[in-house]
């Protein structure tokens, strides 16, 4: 899928919408990333974190949490306690997948 907000019905977690489409939010990417993880029996949870850093400075966090990263946390088995993942950063900022 490719990160578009464009499209009129994304952003509403309707994964088999955004599989036809071929197109998704980070609402939808972590929506499908937590489903693909629970039929595994990975427990997750859809949680807000914090702007990528930029250079030396981090972005300023948004009044009012609205346009925070999404952030997939999920359970391994054999892993450690929990792990957070933003599955659409790389998309949204290229630059910054490193």
């Amino acid at each position: 899928m490719q990160y578009d907000k464009s499209v009129p019905g994304l952003g509403l977690g309707d994964i088999p919408y955004c599989l036809k489409v071929g197109k998704a939010t980070a609402t939808d990417f972590h929506t499908l990333f937590i489903a693909l993880g629970a039929r595994e029996q990975h427990p997750s949870a859809l949680e807000h974190g914090l702007p990528a850093p930029t250079g030396t400075a981090r972005r300023a966090a948004p009044a009012g949490g609205e346009g925070l990263p999404l952030l997939a946390e999920f359970y391994a088995p054999g892993g450690p306690a929990g792990w957070a993942v933003d599955i659409s950063e790389a998309w949204k900022h290229p630059e910054l997948k490193d």
